[in-house]
């Protein structure tokens, strides 16, 4: 047996251990999130197949994708996106392709598509992130809040700090980077 069919049948096994803990009822550590029936459907097509056949799969879905991304830059999609947009942020984007990540998120139905706009729009340097609207959003008694004991903890923090011996340098770069 050659190293690619030992190396496809540890692959399989992998996949159908994988599929049979997905399908258990008994495990006491289940979670009570319940995996998308659409995860389940891959894990058990992945299984079906060979390794060459999923890495063919892979390879033409990623191939097509590319192909509508090129079209998108050709057709000036792309640049009728950007358009009136900051000139800052569409030079720091300038190589994202936003109309091709908004079809991709769709397709994905990620939680969050207005993520993307940062892209046009910018996002904030500072402060807090706005909540990515996957999941509940979780308070960590570890992160202290925007008030009481945070101002507290930054000026113990500002204690703790020294000066970077190139630190000069570095903010003559970050102003050379502005420029």
């Amino acid at each position: 047996m050659s190293t690619a069919e030992e190396d496809d049948g540890k692959d399989r096994l992998k996949v159908e251990f994988t599929l049979a803990a997905l399908r258990r009822t008994d495990d006491p550590f289940s979670s009570t999130v319940a995996l998308h029936a659409d995860i389940i459907a891959a894990i058990e097509w992945q299984a079906a197949r060979s390794a060459d056949e999923v890495m063919q799969a892979r390879e033409r879905v990623v191939c097509e994708i590319e192909a509508l991304g090129a079209r998108l830059w050709a057709n000036g999609t792309v640049a009728g996106w950007y358009r009136g947009c900051d000139g800052a942020i569409a030079r720091v984007s300038a190589t994202v392709n936003g109309p091709l990540l908004e079809m991709l998120c769709a397709a994905a139905r990620h939680g969050d598509p207005a993520c993307i706009e940062f892209f046009r729009i910018g996002a904030p340097l500072m402060g807090l992130l706005d909540e990515a609207g996957i999941g509940e959003p979780q308070r960590c008694a570890a992160v202290c809040e925007l008030e009481g004991d945070c101002l507290e903890h930054n000026h113990a923090l500002l204690k703790m700090l020294r000066e970077d011996p190139l630190g000069d340098e570095l903010i003559k770069l970050t102003d050379a980077d502005v420029k």
